[in-house]
């Protein structure tokens, strides 16, 4: 059976409806969601304390400061052994502000997992990154036709 937690949003100032979502094979419990930031949307489901799968999107348009309150919120519920977050930013990770972003998820444990000097979209920008407290997470990129970003695919070995 597939676990999902997930996160809708309805379509908002002439963007289309979306939403963020944590599909698993093993058994998570939705733990939280996040709605109400604007422009910011998130949604992780755990495993107790072993596991934490997060999942955040930023509107292109999103606030710096809302990206980094969404962050605090989604990850200041019980730590888990293990945490992995997955994350479309629409910001570039190598502008001022993806250093922002990298250093306040540093500062909670969590290593980028995802190399930010290779590119996350076909039109070569790197926005989308994978994040871990684990000591060995394998990320690679995963081929998609229904998308502008470059899929995602992080192991935990």
């Amino acid at each position: 059976m597939l676990e999902v937690a997930r996160c809708d949003s309805p379509a908002q100032q002439g963007s289309a409806p979306g939403g963020v979502a944590v599909y698993s094979r093993l058994p998570l419990c939705q733990d939280q969601v996040i709605s109400s930031l604007s422009l910011v949307e998130a949604a992780s489901a755990r495993q107790g304390d072993s596991l934490l799968v997060s999942v955040l999107y930023c509107h292109p348009k999103a606030q710096l400061q809302h990206i980094l309150e969404a962050l605090e919120a989604l990850l200041s519920s019980a730590p888990a052994r293990t945490t992995i977050l997955a994350v479309d930013f629409n910001r570039d990770m190598q502008s001022a502000g993806g250093r922002q972003i990298i250093a306040a998820l540093e500062a909670r444990g969590l290593t980028l997992s995802s190399n930010r000097s290779v590119p996350t979209t076909y039109n070569g920008s790197t926005i989308d990154a994978v994040f871990s407290t684990a000591p060995a997470v394998k990320v690679t990129q995963y081929q998609s036709y229904y998308s502008s970003h470059i899929p995602l695919v992080a192991d935990i070995l």
